[in-house]
């Protein structure tokens, strides 16, 4: 009974090992944003950079292009970084100000009646919300500032 489950335990390892093998070779890594060099002596700037291992397709004014990556020099990109920092920095304001009003909605009431107690709790949450909507864009200047241009690729053919 043993080996009969473990057996197919084992197979369904192997399958999901394979499967992502194969995915692995096809992996495409993304830029948000990206300048691509071009041997002809084009440059081009654009959004959502997609490179495999033998194209880069990136997008100029709405427009996707594939380029080879033979035809390419030098691909420069920044990783996104300001959305990232921008979404961190409003999602850890809003659990910092949701905490205490999650707390504070289960006490007892003191003195509060219950209308006091329903307009301390909305008053609270659009704070959170407006703090939350600052520190996404403190977080987003933030990643805008730090986020450089590096080199990912560079053709020395």
């Amino acid at each position: 009974m043993f080996r009969k489950k473990s057996g197919k335990m084992a197979g369904m390892i192997l399958m999901v090992l394979s499967i992502s093998m194969a995915q692995a070779q096809g992996a495409t890594k993304v830029y948000p944003e990206a300048k691509l060099f071009m041997a002809n002596g084009f440059d081009i700037e654009g959004t959502n950079l997609r490179m495999t291992q033998e194209t880069a397709t990136i997008e100029v004014m709405g427009q996707a292009q594939i380029f080879m990556l033979s035809d390419v020099v030098q691909i420069m990109a920044k990783e996104g970084k300001d959305k990232r920092y921008a979404k961190n920095c409003a999602l850890t304001c809003l659990g910092c100000n949701l905490i205490p009003l999650i707390i504070m909605a289960g006490a007892p009431e003191d003195e509060l009646s219950e209308e006091g107690n329903a307009t301390f709790l909305t008053e609270g949450l659009i704070g959170a919300v407006l703090y939350s909507g600052l520190s996404y864009g403190i977080g987003y200047l933030i990643g805008q500032s730090t986020d450089e241009w590096q080199v990912i690729y560079l053709n020395r053919g």
